[in-house]
């Protein structure tokens, strides 16, 4: 108070201020070629330049059920800097570009890209399948089964077909011959049987999320031993 008292004087006050510094860094988040349906993670960090803790809240601005962050929102403290995880689960092939954005209280305060490019497929198998199926032992004269369910991981429909063809050459005849039986007598030496293997079912519709449950047959009635090869 100045001046007189039953007259004050009222100086005027004025301030002015600025938005808190907060960035992301870096700005880009590339994650280049990774297999769909397999979740990979890149990290960036978010700075806070300014002299008080500031709430932050980060939204996925297309694709978020491909991406995941940890944290999505918290406090940055002051002179502070926190790390963000962005995880990818591709649902299909080719490229997915999208945003992080970075809001402060209700307001947009900027936004950093992500850069991702799925590779292989999105046909799932719910036991291991590649580079082999190994069957082991099986006796002879009974059937052999096989089963495994595929499923269609994507967001669009797959038509499905399997094929089936010999990876090595049959065997010789007497190698499946008792060594009681002559090698010279034709009419006692047991005929080969092929080995026969089925899929069923050989081919398939699936939708997306929609499953099929896949059962592999085989017989033989001889002891031999064979490779088959499967494709889809």
């Amino acid at each position: 108070m100045f001046g007189d008292e039953r007259n004050p004087l009222r100086p005027d006050l004025r301030s002015s201020g600025r938005l808190a510094e907060i960035y992301p860094s870096p700005r880009l988040t590339e994650f280049g070629k990774i297999p769909a349906l397999q979740p990979t993670s890149q990290s960036f960090t978010l700075f806070n330049n300014s002299l008080v803790p500031t709430d932050f809240r980060l939204e996925i601005l297309c694709k978020p059920h491909c991406y995941a962050i940890e944290p999505r929102e918290g406090v940055i403290p002051a002179r502070g800097e926190v790390p963000v995880t962005v995880t990818a689960s591709l649902d299909d092939t080719g490229i997915f570009a999208s945003a992080i954005q970075l809001f402060i209280g209700n307001r947009l305060c900027t936004a950093c890209g992500l850069m991702a490019l799925g590779t292989g497929n999105t046909i799932v198998i719910d036991k291991p399948f590649a580079p082999e199926v190994n069957l082991g032992y099986q006796f002879s004269l009974l059937p052999c089964i096989h089963q495994f369910e595929v499923t269609n991981g994507g967001h669009h429909f797959h038509r499905l077909f399997w094929s089936m063809g010999c990876c090595s050459p049959p065997e010789e005849e007497d190698q499946g011959i008792s060594a009681l039986s002559s090698p010279k007598d034709d009419s006692q030496s047991p005929k080969r049987a092929t080995l026969m293997f089925g899929l069923e079912p050989l081919s398939k519709d699936l939708q997306p999320g929609e499953s099929v449950d896949t059962v592999l047959r085989g017989f033989s009635r001889i002891a031999q031993s064979l490779d088959i090869c499967l494709g889809k």
